[in-house]
């Protein structure tokens, strides 16, 4: 099983097409669900600073795709988009660490 983080976004909805091209069994991670989510991918919705959410989406996973990034503060301001994208980033590399994950790719941003 493959974890896909930021699913909905940019690099991860291609990213997502390709490994479904190619096969692979997809769990997506995301804040919210993408309308329109294609058949036969799991999808848990949940945040990268809740332990529980991030224990249970990797559950079975072998490799991570993280992708999954706040690009601007919104409503929630600068310190809760660097939290999330910092300790959120931090948080699923520990927690897929503890789950076993045999390989963990890290995409920060398509800005770059």
């Amino acid at each position: 099983m493959i974890l896909l983080t930021g699913c909905s976004g940019l690099i991860g909805k291609n990213l997502l097409a390709e490994l479904l091209q190619q096969g692979k069994n997809i769990r997506c991670y995301d804040f919210l669900k993408p309308a329109g989510a294609p058949q036969g991918v799991s999808f848990t919705g949940g945040d990268l600073l809740n332990e529980a959410s991030l224990a249970a989406a990797l559950d079975g996973v072998h490799t991570v795709f993280h992708c999954l990034d706040i690009k601007r503060p919104g409503s929630k301001g600068r310190r809760y988009m660097k939290k999330v994208n910092v300790k959120g980033t931090a948080a699923i590399l520990a927690a897929s660490k503890k789950a076993g994950v045999s390989r963990f790719f890290f995409i920060s941003t398509h800005s770059v």
